[in-house]
């Protein structure tokens, strides 16, 4: 696959797929796979646009996608069976893109209503033998890519399609939360995993090093999650697909504790890597806990327990992981996340100089020169920029 529309729909399948991607726990939906995938398409159109245009399309998009799905009530779309990010994160999608390009307010609006119009994604179905659930996201990107090419095109979108009253999407709040700090509200998923296990991953390895021991001193280990979210990663071997085992608690805590560590690179094991994760992972028993079930929605904890050859217990409980939403993210915690997810595409020295780039730079930089040639290389960015609009 070639071009931006491609390069779009690639980059936000990779953010989903591998659950890097943030997460506004509230409004349940994970607006950076599609709106990031969105702003990088409007940098590859515009690369005159100046860092400060940049961040302001950014933080529009998160706004739009999170403010519509907490107003529309998306936790009911979710649990009728339907992907609130496809929903409403094509319509932040738009809005930074069409921001990006120079849109007049109209085609702006005109944009973020075809995206709207054309929503769609199910999470239905099973995932041992599928796995084409990871394309929602760039389905979604997609779409808004498209509802943008069509308004710059002349196409009207429904200016009223969350008022109408046969609008699937319709309002159901008499306000829309359009406060620009919902970006700050967004969880920050330091591993490469659901948002369910962020809390028994981080708590995991904390009980581990602590102790200093190694995973094959492990007999058991007890995860118990909030009683509404544990079933849905509950997921014990065999496992049927590549999603099964980032879905799975077992698979992600063994591999988190055969590593000591958890980054991408560690779904992408040696053969005697793989067989001791396995090993451990048929003595990782995920269970309910009603006490944290009392703090969902609000916050996603984990306790874990541990039982060790030697007849010893390690036991701890985290209510709140690190990168939870009880206020902004620590820059450190950002900077932390990037270097782990982009060292081994460009280095950790590049990593770290890219991080310091984007936090320090002025609003009138331009923004290949914040982001730097070898992270534009990573993300696939054309040698030549096109213009499809």
């Amino acid at each position: 696959m070639s071009g931006p529309k491609s390069a779009t729909f690639e980059r936000a399948v990779a953010a989903h797929a591998w659950e890097i991607d943030d997460f506004h726990q509230k409004a349940v939906v994970c607006p950076g796979c599609v709106v990031l995938p969105s702003l990088l398409a409007g940098l590859e159109f515009r690369p005159e646009t100046t860092w400060g245009q940049v961040l302001s399309a950014y933080l529009a998009g998160y706004t739009v996608s999170i403010s519509l799905a907490q107003a529309a009530g998306a936790p009911d779309f979710l649990k009728a069976g339907w992907w609130p990010t496809s929903l409403f994160g094509p319509v932040g999608g738009a809005a930074t893109l069409s921001l990006l390009v120079g849109h007049s307010p109209d085609q702006t609006a005109s944009a973020m209503a075809i995206a709207a119009q054309q929503a769609g994604g199910s999470i239905a179905g099973s995932t041992a033998h599928s796995d084409a659930r990871l394309l929602l996201a760039g389905f979604a990107a997609e779409r808004a890519l498209q509802s943008v090419v069509a308004a710059d095109e002349g196409w009207l979108g429904p200016r009223d399609f969350f008022d109408n009253d046969r609008s699937p999407l319709r309002i159901a709040e008499a306000t829309i939360p359009a406060s620009g700090s919902e970006i700050m509200r967004t969880s920050v998923k330091l591993y490469p995993a659901a948002n369910h296990v962020q809390a028994a991953i981080g708590l995991t390895l904390d009980l581990l090093t602590e102790a200093r021991i190694g995973a094959e001193e492990i007999i058991c280990l007890e995860a118990a999650l909030p009683a509404q979210i544990a079933s849905i990663v509950d997921r014990p071997a065999p496992f049927g697909s590549r999603l099964e085992r980032l879905t799975s608690a077992q698979y992600i805590l063994a591999s988190a504790a055969v590593s000591m560590q958890l980054t991408v690179d560690e779904y992408d094991r040696s053969k005697h890597e793989e067989d001791a994760v396995l090993s451990l992972a048929s003595r990782v028993r995920v269970v309910s806990d009603h006490e944290l079930a009392r703090d969902y929605p609000d916050h996603w904890g984990a306790r874990i327990t541990v039982t060790l050859a030697d007849g010893r217990v390690l036991a701890g409980i985290l209510h709140r992981p690190r990168g939870d939403t009880d206020g902004p993210p620590h820059e450190g915690l950002l900077h932390e996340k990037f270097v782990r997810m982009t060292r081994s595409a460009v280095g950790a020295e590049a990593a770290h100089a890219a991080f310091e780039r984007m936090t320090r730079a002025q609003d009138t930089a331009m923004p290949s020169d914040v982001i730097g040639a070898d992270i534009l290389n990573a993300l696939g960015f054309e040698s030549e920029t096109r213009n499809p609009l």
